[in-house]
């Protein structure tokens, strides 16, 4: 909306840019966040460089495909839960992002300027989900340093 008030494109502005910036920045805090794997949200990070690369020295690019670089930014962030087993999780976020992304891509039409705005409702619901995938890796992670550190003192205390 501030774009087109002061006369920008609504979809080639430096605003938009910055917001679809932080977006990939995100997605590689995200990938750690859910794997906590250094390795893989660099692999993910690498990707949001190159996004982000394109978002700045190509700068009128069909919206299209910014659209589906965010889209595969989110699939990769989100790919550790899957691989991690929790499909439950996985499955429920992306199922969230791909209904608010239906909202999105009938903004004009049926929900008469409303989807983006629909489609943050239900960013809510992939926020939960992948919070909830991050708590239970915390816990299995936290579980398996417990383990270590008893099976430490029962090596140097016997009787522990």
């Amino acid at each position: 909306l501030l774009g087109c008030g002061l006369g920008f494109d609504p979809h080639d502005n430096d605003y938009r840019r910055l917001d679809q910036t932080f977006i990939h920045l995100g997605s590689a805090l995200t990938a750690y966040a859910l794997s906590a794997s250094l390795a893989f949200a660099s692999c993910v990070l690498c990707v949001a460089l190159s996004a982000i690369w394109c978002l700045w020295k190509i700068p009128h690019q069909r919206p299209v495909f910014r659209q589906l670089c965010i889209v595969a930014a989110v699939l990769a962030s989100s790919a550790s839960m899957a691989w991690r087993g929790d499909s439950l999780n996985f499955l429920a976020a992306i199922s969230a992002f791909a209904a608010g992304g239906a909202c999105f891509a009938v903004n004009r039409t049926l929900l008469r300027g409303w989807g983006h705005s629909v489609f943050h409702l239900f960013l809510c619901v992939y926020v939960h989900h992948s919070l909830m995938s991050s708590h239970g890796l915390a816990v299995a992670l936290h579980r398996e340093d417990v383990s270590a550190y008893l099976e430490a003192q029962r090596q140097v205390h016997p009787a522990f």
